[in-house]
């Protein structure tokens, strides 16, 4: 921590308004970092640190506002303190003596009694998960999931259980809750399910509660009913983004994920807790439940960053569900606006940065510059906090920079971590609105976890391997066995504009092999590139030259990287962007069949989350070698075949998530597609259907 600050003296030292710096290194930003892994050590430390922040905030607002004369000089002024944690620029300030409460350095190692002190069992990785997880093991909240004999789906705030071995629908009951009136309470979206023994988790956000909403309803596998097991609410301040997901399951663990921001926790009242949501005739208001994060729970910031906020990871015990009893514990890191969660079988990843929306925003920074300040180039700082499931007070750190693309950036294999990291510079122009962003070095981190530590310092560039760049634009990357893939997109997933006569040129595809990053290859594909998924040991690739339909490349990854096939699904379009709409299922002789939702209109491709028209589902088979036959789609049954319901959406009637997914159970093949489950047969050259359900037929 320094020791030292400016300080307005005389007109000694000039001082330049142009000068190079980023939200993040402003000096009096990193006076607020400790490097060695700290927690706050009571309230008082906590309570004093977010006042610094705020006059820091202040400070560097009205200088940064300020019409700085380049003729006028301020001196600088290093002042040693008599108390390491008091510093005069926001307040008057006593010696160390005459400080009542003494401050304990508290590391990463801080030891308390764990729920996971013995060997997990992982559940997720069974045959029943039907969901396209980013870990073997580590399930995530989707709106379809099964469980023995049945599907249960997650829409418009419902859920409705159906045999798919008889295709008929056993149960349907609401998420949310009615008033006395019959209105429906409760959450605004109902987005993730998730499922652990008999037990389903719906894991959704309540902005009139400031909470993360847990419904809790149990399966009773004899006969397909569900009974309300109860309603759990995390404060939180934000859900998740639009493609990470806010919840994980391990085994009988439950992670989640909430942001904070830190000056609105000084009041005790708003911290974090976990309560058993009850009507209101029946609500204490002074009943704030069961508090999950103390003040020595929250990591110091290790490094400067002007709008900190307070990210909490959650690992809730499901143990208890059948004593209709939830316990968590939290852990928190203090770091900039911007993070991506990883989960891995043994450990949370949270990936850092210290910028703020200052330094990203296009508006900001042009502003700024126009002003006479010249925004930093450079990569920020950032940091990778991992807690290891088994042991989640031994938390550690990775020092990195820049920022991860998304949570396929990271990945942790066996005892290395890696991840994909880079930044985006601005181009200013005559109007802010038509500023440019540039990509700056992609560059790969491949470390052993061992290189994790407990203090922050700024990483050497001999941990970073700088990959080949590509195109501007929307980037998509995934780590497949021992390969990085990566490239982008130049509009979001909608087919290329193209004049006529135009020849279609793609920058390809780069392929890292990770034991020797710096042989990346690039491999010519006849398309941009809108998804990449793991397929087994290989890869699949999907993409336009054209408005003539959605191209599917097949990636075989054994030596080499190459395209082995190549299919046009002539008039079709990807509609949906998530990971888990594709899916794909690998059959013992090598043979298999994949899926994902597609529409027949040019301009629906790539739609927008808020866009819960219907989707196709379109399949394909492929071979061992990998050549892909087109088995065409799947399509909801027309209007006029269904019979006429009463059936109204009354909440959560946007899909952000989706509505369509292929699955696989078995040699079964199944789509859902909204309402409407469809089970099919794939022959040679076409799917056939065999039978429909609407779940929504009274």
């Amino acid at each position: 921590m320094r020791l030292g600050l400016l300080a307005a003296a005389c007109l000694l030292v000039p001082f330049s308004a142009a000068q190079a710096q980023g939200t993040w290194d402003h000096p009096y930003l990193e006076d607020l970092a400790t490097p060695d892994l700290q927690t706050f050590e009571d309230e008082r430390e906590f309570r004093r640190w977010v006042r610094d922040l705020r006059r820091a905030q202040r400070y560097i607002t009205g200088e940064n506002r300020a019409e700085i004369d380049p003729e006028i000089y301020v001196a600088s002024l290093r002042v040693e303190r008599q108390d390491p944690d008091c510093s005069p620029l926001y307040e008057d300030c006593v010696s160390a003596e005459g400080d009542d409460a003494g401050t304990v350095v508290v590391t990463g190692t801080r030891m308390r009694q764990s729920s996971l002190s013995s060997p997990m069992s992982v559940t997720t990785a069974d045959a029943e998960s039907i969901t396209n997880n980013q870990s073997a093991g580590v399930d995530e909240g989707d709106i379809v999931k099964r469980m023995g004999d049945y599907l249960l789906v997650l829409q418009d705030g419902r859920i409705f259980v159906a045999n798919f071995r008889t295709m008929e629908l056993t149960d349907r009951i609401d998420v949310y809750r009615t008033d006395e009136d019959g209105d429906p309470i409760g959450a605004d979206w109902y987005d993730e399910m998730l499922v652990q023994g008999d037990h389903i988790i719906i894991a959704a956000y309540s902005y009139e509660d400031d909470a993360s909403e847990l419904s809790v309803f149990r399966l009773n596998r004899d006969n397909g009913t569900i009974e309300r097991r109860g309603v759990f609410l995390i404060s939180s301040e934000d859900y998740y983004d639009v493609d990470n997901y806010a919840t994980r399951v391990i085994g009988d663990q439950l992670v989640i994920y909430t942001p904070y921001d830190p000056q609105d926790l000084v009041n005790r009242r708003n911290r974090p807790s976990i309560r058993r949501w009850v009507p209101s005739e029946e609500f204490d208001d002074e009943d704030r439940g069961r508090a999950i994060l103390d003040v020595r729970d929250i990591y110091r910031p290790v490094f400067g960053t002007f709008d900190p906020i307070v990210h909490t990871i959650s690992r809730c015990d499901l143990g208890g569900l059948d004593e209709d009893n939830l316990t968590c514990e939290s852990t928190a890191f203090i770091a900039g606006e911007a993070a991506e969660m990883f989960v891995s079988p043994e450990n949370i990843f949270l990936a850092t940065t210290a910028a703020s929306y200052n330094d990203t925003s296009s508006y900001r920074v042009c502003r700024a510059r126009e002003a006479g300040f010249e925004a930093n180039t450079e990569a920020p700082p950032g940091a990778v906090f991992r807690i290891p499931m088994r042991r989640p007070d031994e938390v550690d750190l990775l020092a990195v920079r820049g920022v991860v693309f998304d949570q396929f950036s990271m990945e942790q294999q066996r005892s290395r971590f890696r991840m994909l990291t880079s930044w985006q510079d601005i181009t200013c122009t005559d109007s802010w609105w038509r500023s440019e962003r540039e990509r700056g070095d992609i560059e790969l981190v491949d470390v052993p976890l061992v290189r994790f530590g407990t203090r922050y310092s700024e990483p050497d560039d001999g941990r970073f391997t700088t990959l080949p760049e590509v195109d501007d634009g929307f980037f998509e990357n995934r780590f497949v066995g021992e390969w990085l893939l990566y490239g982008s997109r130049t509009r979001y997933g909608r087919p290329p504009e193209a004049e006529e006569g135009d020849v279609f040129e793609s920058s390809g595809l780069m392929a890292v092999p990770l034991g020797e990053p710096d042989d990346a290859q690039r491999v010519p594909l006849s398309h941009e590139i809108t998804r990449i998924e793991s397929l087994g040991g290989d890869a699949i690739v999907t993409g336009y030259r054209d408005d003539t339909g959605l191209i599917i490349s097949y990636l075989d990854l054994a030596e080499t990287a190459q395209v082995a096939d190549a299919a046009l699904l002539p008039g079709r379009f990807e509609s949906e962007s998530r990971s888990h709409a594709f899916n794909a299922t690998i059959y013992a002789d090598g043979d298999g069949l994949m899926g994902l939702p597609t529409v027949r209109s040019e301009h629906e491709s790539g739609r927008y989350y808020w866009r819960s028209d219907n989707s196709d589902i379109s399949f394909l088979r492929f071979s061992p070698s990998g050549q892909l036959t087109d088995l065409s789609d799947v399509s909801p049954a027309p209007p006029e075949d269904k019979r006429e319901s009463e059936y109204e959406c009354e909440v959560s009637c946007v899909d952000w998530y989706g509505n369509a997914r292929p699955i696989f159970i078995g040699e079964g093949v199944y789509a859902l597609m909204g309402t409407e489950i469809v089970e099919a047969r794939a022959l040679e050259d076409r799917v056939e259907v065999l039978r429909r359900l609407d779940l929504t037929a009274e």
